[in-house]
């Protein structure tokens, strides 16, 4: 636990607002106290995150998309358009191949699949090798060009496993 920590400030001594997730952090922390006392049998209140906790949380939400188009914040900040460099998906490479581990080819793998097909976590780690294939696509006039295709048979909207 942090003790005796100053509050954050901004440049001209003004705090700095609460973010989204560590507000959630809290939510959490309160949410889970409040299951082991219930297993207990110690709380006999209402669930912590209920019409309020949701209310507060949405305005706070609400109040900081406002807040980020009014100042014209850059909207591509950590979204694909914020994107790697070669050198920088080098590195990454690089990185992954010195772990020298199947856990280290995976994890490569997954990192490729989320950031180039746009895919939930969920799916790309149920993801098997057998559900990859490589195909060729013809014409392409410059150079070689070959796509890795993904079966997926597991995710958000594909829960019975069909193909």
């Amino acid at each position: 636990m942090v003790c005796d920590r100053k509050f954050k400030r901004n440049d001209d001594d003004t705090s700095v607002p609460l973010g989204r997730e560590l507000i959630q952090a809290y939510v959490k922390a309160i949410t889970d106290i409040y299951y082991q006392q219930i297993a207990l049998d110690l709380n006999k209140n209402p669930h912590p995150r209920g019409p309020i906790a949701r209310q507060f949380l949405d305005t706070n939400t609400k109040k900081k998309t406002k807040c980020k188009r009014v100042e014209y914040e850059d909207r591509g900040k950590n979204t694909l358009n914020d994107r790697y460099t070669k050198n920088e998906l080098l590195l990454l490479s690089q990185y992954f191949f010195e772990q020298d581990s199947t856990v280290g080819v995976r994890n490569h793998l997954c990192f490729l699949m989320s950031h180039a097909m746009l895919l939930r976590s969920e799916t790309v780690l149920g993801t098997q090798y057998p559900n990859l294939f490589k195909m060729e696509l013809e014409d392409q006039d410059v150079s070689p060009c070959v796509a890795l295709v993904a079966t997926i048979i597991y995710g958000k909207i594909n829960k019975d496993r069909k193909i």
